[in-house]
């Protein structure tokens, strides 16, 4: 996020005599520039998919445009593939995959091309094929098979380039294996066992190129829910225990911050009683520790970190019949959720994907007609990378700072003289007031 001492602002406030400058002169200074360009966030309905659909995936192509595959649109798997173009806010069919899947998962290699794997079909087999979309002639192709059939499994594209892919639900109940896909060969190799064998658990590839998973649960008998994390290290190919969940969580949503902690919310705990909370992993000491609670219940949601920081919780399940409509921004810098616009339609078990354009796109899921075709973007109103946009929002909310700013600071500011004291105030109350009202 660009400072607020590098911002017009603040080349103005360097040649201000700050004793002069009134409270309302500064703020009719300040807004004149910027007033009508600012917007509140809002999510707005695009295009609806072709085909409703629930369990599927979403993988942001590198033209910029979105490829939904699989998923359940009634009671079996669908076999059909549909493209969004941000561009034209519409759907387009592509060709379909030879099988039709759901609770597979997706991933977008090197070269551009889709990998999609595993999963249940039509006839409630669980799957150990996989499949590559390329985007430039839209057509499917098979490739090496996984060797063992997973559904909701967890995957993720290592820094060599290869897929890591984790647990599931096998045929013989939940697996705490691990296999690594070569695009180079189209193949799979094992990559060693996890220490717990996990399904609905978190994922993430760490900044060191090391990769944790966390939580989830053991299905086959009695079910129970895992507080459990460990590393997965490429160049030695084996898995470590690392520290423990504060609570258990499986049906978690996890993201990985820009300060390279990992941040882990929601999810169901002990009981199957939805979870609110959310904690912080701290590879550098291999520890998680409780952050603020989001502002509701919510297992099944998605988080999407947003360009500027901020995350982005939205849609999920409270239990029982709920389709949740909320969404909530955390801020890492505070550890505190506040809530923003909501969505149109309650959804849980949808997608979101981060679009070129800093929108998200958020995609079928589960909800009250039961399965959904509806998809709409978050828009978080200014974008406040630019400089244009910075000064109404220092207008509106540090006007009070200013003022007492102005009483402690009776000099005349220069480029070469700059107070750090008020800039760091002001980019702290900059902040907050973007954060108390959902802007990013």
């Amino acid at each position: 996020m660009k400072q607020l001492g590098q911002s017009k602002f603040s080349a103005r406030l360097r040649f201000a005599f700050v004793p002069l400058i009134s409270h309302g002169l500064l703020i009719s200074l300040l807004a004149t520039t910027a007033h009508a360009q600012l917007e509140p966030p809002i999510w707005r309905i695009t295009g609806l998919l072709g085909t409703a659909r629930s369990s599927h995936t979403a993988t942001l192509l590198t033209d910029g445009k979105v490829l939904v595959v699989g998923g359940v649109p009634c009671c079996r798997a669908t076999g059909s593939a549909e493209v969004y173009d941000p561009v034209t806010g519409q759907w387009n069919a592509t060709s379909n995959p030879s099988t039709p899947r759901r609770s597979h998962v997706a991933v977008r290699l090197p070269d551009g091309k889709v990998l999609i794997a595993g999963g249940v079909n039509d006839s409630f087999t669980r799957l150990n094929t996989a499949e590559i979309y390329d985007p430039a002639p839209g057509a499917w192709s098979a490739t090496g098979n996984l060797s063992a059939a997973r559904q909701s499994p967890r995957a993720t594209v290592l820094t060599d380039g290869r897929v890591l892919v984790t647990g599931g639900l096998g045929t013989s109940g939940t697996l705490n294996t691990a296999e690594l896909y070569d695009p180079a060969t189209g193949t799979w190799s094992l990559a060693g066992m996890m220490n717990v064998a996990r399904i609905s658990h978190a994922m993430t590839l760490l900044p060191n190129g090391q990769v944790i998973a966390a939580g989830g649960q053991v299905v086959g008998g009695p079910s129970s829910a895992s507080r459990t994390a460990e590393i997965y290290d490429p160049a030695a190919g084996d898995w470590t225990i690392t520290g423990e969940l504060t609570v258990p969580r499986p049906v978690a949503s996890s993201v990985l911050l820009g300060n390279g902690k990992v941040l882990v919310a929601g999810g169901v705990g002990l009981e199957d009683n939805p979870l609110a909370n959310a904690e912080l992993y701290d590879p550098s000491t291999g520890q998680w520790s409780a952050t603020g609670n989001m502002t509701t219940v919510r297992f099944v949601h998605t988080l999407t970190l947003l360009p500027a920081g901020f995350v982005l919780a939205a849609g999920g399940s409270a239990g029982g019949t709920g389709f949740l409509k909320s969404a909530e921004l955390y801020d890492p810098a505070t550890g505190h959720w506040t809530a923003t616009a909501d969505l149109n339609s309650g959804r849980f078990n949808h997608t979101a994907t981060l679009l070129g354009d800093g929108k998200v796109l958020v995609a079928g899921g589960f909800g009250v007609t039961p399965m959904l075709t509806s998809a709409e973007l978050y828009e978080s109103g200014a974008d406040f990378n630019r400089d244009d946009k910075l000064d109404l929002v220092t207008a509106n909310y540090l006007s009070d700072d200013i003022s007492a700013l102005i009483q402690q600071q009776p000099v005349l500011y220069h480029a070469e003289e700059e107070s750090n004291h008020l800039h760091e105030q002001l980019a702290r109350s900059e902040r907050m007031w973007r954060f108390q009202r959902g802007w990013l």
